[in-house]
């Protein structure tokens, strides 16, 4: 197994950019109902994680 680690510099600039992203996403949804937001956000990370099998399962 391999492991990655962040930088301080590196976690600063992620979670900058963390914050720009959600506003954005914010102004993006902010004509849907709430639970409207909630199932496209949903729907959203469904289509980005598919359920398949964890690393190193042998398939």
């Amino acid at each position: 197994m391999h492991a990655v680690g962040l930088t301080t510099r590196g976690r600063e600039t992620f979670a900058a950019a963390h914050v720009a992203a959600r506003d954005a996403a914010a102004g993006l949804l902010a004509h849907l109902e709430p639970a409207e937001r909630d199932q496209f956000i949903d729907t959203l990370e469904r289509f980005t994680y598919p359920p398949g099998p964890s690393p190193g399962d042998s398939g």
